[in-house]
């Protein structure tokens, strides 16, 4: 019987010395979440990383469950090490960022790119799933193209079924990508001369946007007025900005050249932004609307010539 003892108790304490050591090693391994904000912005700039800001507090359950269930999920730690920079933020320890980052609700993750835009504000519990998705689609504003040997424009043409409200996607014409140039990275266009998009769907109303509150949608920076037109927008980018990135429909029709159009001549079809060149082609476009908005242009931002975000 005291043999059964000394057996069941050698058990138990290599069963402990076991959880200490792997409890060590998992100490050890540093945390991909930092709590000091100057620190990790610092890093995020030198590093030319994202940097991913969560706010939390400890008495906010939804905060508690996404620390739980997703924050330090292997998933999502493995893209945050290699990806981002990451910090939590105790939202009631920091009434200074709170302010500065417009936080209305918790939790909130902002992300901000390299040059201080901030390119995407989540609010509220997520899953682990949701939040994988918003993560990429921040990477993929930084994604660099490949150069290839024509400026022309390399375009899919949609073509309409009017009749069934369908859209048919055609096979795009592909051209061989040069193996003697590097990828080069590709700065982000500033949109509508810095107008509100919000502003002007809404209100007709040309006012210039606030460069903390900008967001950036298919390589393209806005900014907005106000914190109710950013969440609008950041709800719905597509239903405010301007079509083909911004660039003249009846140049692109015509020459296959992605040339922007100017604020001061724009036009609404169908309840879409677009803008022209010159008069005169605003002009052929109100004519025949449906001649050059029933092809549409696939355009990458590194093949509009215009003016850059810093």
């Amino acid at each position: 019987m005291r043999r059964n003892q000394i057996l069941w108790c050698s058990a138990a304490v290599a069963g402990v010395m076991m959880l200490v050591s792997l409890t060590a090693i998992g100490a050890n391994k540093p945390d991909v979440w930092k709590h000091d904000f100057t620190d990790a912005a610092k890093e995020a700039k030198q590093a030319a990383r994202p940097l991913l800001i969560h706010f939390g507090a400890t008495w906010c359950p939804p905060c508690r469950q996404m620390e739980k269930d997703v924050l330090h999920h292997a998933d999502v730690r493995d893209v945050l090490s290699r990806q981002f920079v990451a910090v939590m933020i105790d939202s009631d320890q920091h009434p200074d960022l709170i302010s500065q980052f417009e936080i209305k609700s918790l939790p909130t993750d902002v992300i901000v790119a390299p040059d201080g835009v901030v390119v995407l504000k989540a609010e509220g519990g997520r899953d682990r799933k949701t939040y994988l998705a918003q993560l990429r689609h921040v990477l993929e504003q930084f994604a660099p193209q490949p150069e290839t040997p024509s400026e022309r424009v390399q375009d899919e043409r949609i073509a309409q079924d009017s009749a069934a409200g369908t859209a048919r996607v055609s096979e795009p014409s592909r051209e061989p990508v040069r193996e003697d140039k590097p990828a080069t990275e590709v700065k982000l266009l500033v949109g509508l001369d810095r107008y509100s998009p919000v502003s002007l769907a809404k209100n007709r109303q040309w006012r210039k946007g606030k460069t903390d509150l900008a967001l950036v949608y298919q390589g393209v920076v806005y900014l907005l007025c106000d914190a109710e037109e950013y969440r609008e927008f950041q709800a719905d980018p597509a239903k405010y900005a301007p079509r083909l990135l911004g660039c003249d429909p009846v140049v692109l029709w015509n020459s296959d050249r992605a040339i922007p159009g100017s604020t001061q001549f724009g036009a609404y079809f169908d309840g879409e932004l677009f803008l022209f060149a010159s008069p005169e082609n605003r002009d052929r476009f109100k004519s025949s609307p449906t001649l050059y908005t029933r092809p549409q242009h696939v355009l990458r931002v590194d093949q509009v010539d215009g003016p850059r975000w810093r």
